[in-house]
């Protein structure tokens, strides 16, 4: 995954099983997991309730959800969750096409904007109109096609294609379905080179071109006569999909716009929050903070139907709550082998004394140097218990996410990568490891580095 991608959109709905159906039916996504807590669960002290700070819910809910991603890529999955009985308003209940302040459009992408338009209304989908052309600003000739729709949680899916355009430039699923993933989250903003900046500036996104639409466009929208849409993409600089879209509209019929970021949590219903994997967590977080975002959840640990990640949650100056995650996600214990045959590893410990966020320190009795082991979000690492610099004991330094800072000299070593930030010394020298029936279990080292 490149980093600047939306790894996830999370959506509260009301009905699980009719959402299911729009986007594992329609849409082709498959599932990948289910979850569900109870009221008091998502309480401030209960396991869950981080996660349910994360939606923004203030008071114990019960959540029940569902992942989904296309087949062939987890970039631009979705995450549907109903909180409660799922009456909630929609997030833009008696909202203005204009009104600002929250994700309006998931974009997928199709090889045949028409023929699906027809498979999604002989199904009784019911658009905002048939589909539209019009040029865009990305190439010689190249055009987009698009038909909305309009869903009964406030999101509007944008079934799109992109003429003259390179396909993988869209998205990065296969064709196994005739969609690519989300390709874009697109979110209605007040300050459209304001936004441009933020993204920019806190996940390195690259801006596209943008594109200023006017004419029949507007009409097909229901926008004001007069208005204009300035809108533009934004992703990473190797990103395939899962962009970020900003759009502002302009002109004397939308001065009064109002502003929806009020509503950007649950039990709500809509986009609830944007996932970016990012390298380091606490400096997204400090950078977003400095440009003028605010905090949801510190950086901390997570967990959510057995899958650990270490991250944080802030609210964009526009009110969009971003989810920064650390690393790819990994089952409880999740380990590299490299290959190495069975035979060769040992049982150190249980997984349960070595939890998330932890290092503990092993002496092999066959007196070869001594490991460290770390827990990172859920993947076991192992490696000498020596820091590059001068020898010191890593195992009783500090982790923090999945930085381990040198007990003695402060020097900062990136655990999944055994980097030493700043380019300082050699590599950890990394030992195989894994986790087989809750017992964590390390093979010597080959004497290489990372």
């Amino acid at each position: 995954m490149d980093r600047g991608e939306v790894k996830r959109v999370t959506i509260g709905v009301r009905d699980l099983s009719l959402s299911r159906a729009l986007y594992a039916g329609l849409l082709g996504m498959r599932e990948t997991g289910a979850f569900r807590f109870d009221a008091p669960e998502t309480s401030s002290e209960a396991h869950a309730g981080r996660f349910a700070a994360s939606l923004g819910l203030e008071a114990p809910a019960a959540i029940e959800g569902v992942d989904l991603e296309q087949p062939g890529t987890s970039v631009g999955a979705v995450r549907l969750v109903r909180v409660g009985d799922g009456g909630g308003e929609r997030i833009n209940e008696g909202a203005r096409a204009f009104d600002h302040g929250y994700v309006k459009n998931l974009d997928f992408f199709t090889d045949d904007v028409r023929q699906q338009y027809r498979r999604f209304v002989e199904q009784g989908f019911e658009f905002l109109a048939p589909p539209l052309d019009y040029a865009v600003p990305w190439g010689e000739g190249a055009v987009a096609t698009e038909a909305h729709l309009p869903t009964e949680d406030g999101v509007k899916i944008s079934i799109a294609k992109m003429a003259g355009v390179p396909r993988i430039a869209m998205g990065r699923s296969t064709r196994e379905t005739p969609f690519t993933e989300v390709a874009a989250a697109t979110q209605i903003v007040k300050d459209f080179e304001a936004s441009e900046r933020f993204y920019c500036d806190v996940l390195d996104l690259v801006p596209a071109a943008p594109t200023v639409i006017e004419g029949e466009l507007i009409a097909a929208l229901r926008l004001p006569e007069g208005t204009r849409l300035r809108m533009s993409f934004l992703s990473g600089r190797a990103a395939a999909g899962g962009r970020v879209g900003i759009v502002a509209y302009e002109g004397p019929g939308v001065v009064d716009a109002r502003d929806l970021k009020a509503r950007l949590r649950a039990p709500y219903r809509g986009v609830l929050g944007l996932t970016f994997e990012v390298e380091d967590v606490e400096h997204a977080t400090r950078k977003a903070l400095a440009l003028g975002a605010s905090l949801r959840c510190a950086p901390g640990p997570q967990a959510l139907g057995g899958i650990f990640t270490f991250g944080s949650t802030v609210v964009s100056p526009d009110g969009i709550p971003l989810l920064f995650e650390a690393g790819p996600a990994s089952q409880p214990g999740a380990a590299v082998d490299g290959g190495v045959p069975p035979s060769e590893f040992s049982a150190i410990c249980g997984i349960d004394e070595l939890p998330p966020g932890a290092i503990r320190e092993h002496r092999p009795k066959d007196g070869s140097p001594r490991l460290a082991l770390a827990n990172v979000a859920g993947q076991v690492f192992a490696f000498e218990d020596r820091c590059p610099h001068l020898g010191a004991p890593l195992s009783r330094g500090a982790l923090r996410g999945r930085t381990l800072v040198c007990p003695w000299h402060g020097w900062m070593i990136d655990v999944p990568t055994g980097e030493v930030r700043g380019g300082r010394g050699a590599a950890l020298r990394r030992c195989p490891a894994r986790v087989r029936g809750g017992i964590v279990e390390v093979a010597p080292h080959s004497g290489s580095g990372a």
